[in-house]
């Protein structure tokens, strides 16, 4: 309270009162106070009439069924003069003079299929406004919008068969999707309009939970069928988050990076253990020694990765989990 004066209570609260008695005895009771909302006063308030419904304060509100300018074709226009024209306003309750609205589209992307908010606006000469807003929709009607949260390829589905194309669905970009069929336990979601026949694995709406793990050797990236994507590599050092499962394509181990349809040589995170057949040295260079140490033969050695070829046109494995440069020669493993 300040002044006499209370601040609007977010909840009621308990006052607690003493009271005196004249014999000098004193008692004390609690007394719940529900904070009193005054009506909101909206009589100075601009009017805007939709549908026959009137608004006299800001408010979200949802328009008609198939309403004319509700959808918008991607990478269409949206009809701002339809908009405009179906929204009617006066300067007050008590004053019927008419006032123009303003309708602002700036937050529609014709480009991405989705919802996205419209205000249409009524200001009168004693500065009251009012602001109504929709939701517009880009793409296609009765459409269910989703937000792809991991790279997938698009598949055609033929009966009970489906079929993987060379199209896919990146992540964050929001896709219209009617429905779900299952094929061989797998479960896809039909893309684009009621009709297409594109799917794409229902997973790919699940972001995915990756890991950090380092690169010890430069890695490419391979899609799911174990052949290279791009020329694009991840250099030996840098982190990447990944899937913590393995994954094997044609007899080898990869690793999938988190949410993107891409793949990397688990050989190039988690080395391969190797024996070496006689004792070795760990070189820095084909000229220098790492370090004095001695490998003995019999030990068991983690090497990252394809070999390297030194100046000296022998091949090199590099070791040791670090950004150390710690090699050992190729031809003392077995």
């Amino acid at each position: 309270m300040n002044n006499g004066k209370f601040t609007a209570p977010a909840n009621a609260f308990t006052v607690n009162v003493n009271v005196k008695a004249n014999n000098g005895k004193t008692t004390s009771f609690p007394v719940l106070v529900n904070a009193y909302q005054e009506a909101a006063n909206y009589s100075e308030n601009p009017v805007i009439t939709y549908n026959g419904t009137k608004y006299d304060h800001s408010q979200a509100i949802t328009l008609k069924p198939n309403e004319s300018f509700n959808n918008v074709a991607v990478n269409g226009t949206v009809n701002t003069k339809a908009i405009e024209d179906a929204f009617k306003a006066v300067v007050s309750s008590t004053d019927s003079n008419n006032l123009s609205v303003s309708v602002d589209t700036s937050k529609v992307n014709t480009a991405v299929a989705g919802n996205y908010p419209v205000t249409v606006t009524a200001k009168n000469p004693n500065g009251k406004s009012v602001v109504l807003t929709f939701n517009l929709t880009v793409g296609a009607k009765d459409a269910s919008y989703k937000t792809v949260a991991q790279e997938g390829n698009i598949y055609t589905i033929n009966g009970n068969t489906a079929t993987k194309t060379n199209d896919t669905v990146k992540a964050g970009a929001n896709v219209a999707t009617f429905g779900t069929v299952t094929v061989d336990g797998v479960s896809y979601t039909r893309i684009n309009s009621k009709t297409s026949n594109q799917f794409v694995e229902t997973s790919v709406f699940t972001a995915e939970t990756g890991v950090e793990k380092t690169i010890m050797h430069n890695a490419y990236y391979y899609g799911k069928d174990g052949k290279r994507v791009g020329t694009d590599k991840i250099t030996r050092y840098n982190k990447i988050s990944v899937v913590d499962k393995l994954v094997s394509i044609d007899g080898k181990s990869y690793y999938k990076v988190a949410n993107k349809n891409l793949y990397i040589n688990a050989d190039n995170i988690d080395g391969t253990s190797r024996t070496l057949k006689h004792n070795a040295y760990i070189y820095k260079t084909s000229t220098k020694r790492a370090n004095k140490q001695v490998l003995k033969k019999g030990t068991k050695v983690t090497t990252y990765g394809a070999s390297y070829k030194f100046k000296n046109g022998k091949q090199y494995y590099k070791i040791g989990n670090n950004t150390d440069k710690t090699y050992v020669k190729v031809a003392n493993f077995e």
